[in-house]
């Protein structure tokens, strides 16, 4: 799917997923990023900022949950 050339694709690859509630804080880089876990809640909300920013179109990221902000970790992967 990654080939075809009029489609723009963001994938995600979230940690092992919790039911625990969410905290905003998160882990998201390119891979490789160590096995850990991360919320669904915060899973949905780092899909949700994903899809508000077209810049990260082509990108392979991976989440685990972590220090930083939802938005300053979507943010630091556009540098």
């Amino acid at each position: 799917m990654r080939a075809r050339g009029d489609l723009d694709w963001t994938v995600l690859r979230p940690g092992s997923l919790t039911d625990h509630p969410g905290t905003g804080r998160v882990l998201l880089e390119p891979p490789p990023v160590p096995r850990g876990e991360v919320t669904r809640d915060d899973t949905a909300a780092v899909l949700a900022a994903l899809l508000d920013e077209p810049r990260t179109a082509g990108k392979t990221l991976e989440l685990r949950e972590g220090e930083a902000d939802v938005h300053d970790a979507v943010v630091a992967v556009l540098t």
